[in-house]
């Protein structure tokens, strides 16, 4: 259940991101830091 929260919480937060700077320099950054909270997850 905790799993499930954090990755919706980190969907929301991405999607804000992504729609305040909507340059791609942000993408790796993203990437990192969700596949850092599906590790922690785990």
């Amino acid at each position: 259940m905790i799993s499930n929260t954090l990755q919706v919480e980190t969907r929301k937060t991405i999607k804000k991101e992504i729609g305040k700077s909507r340059t791609r320099k942000l993408f790796p950054v993203v990437s990192i830091v969700f596949s850092l909270m599906l590790i922690y997850a785990k």
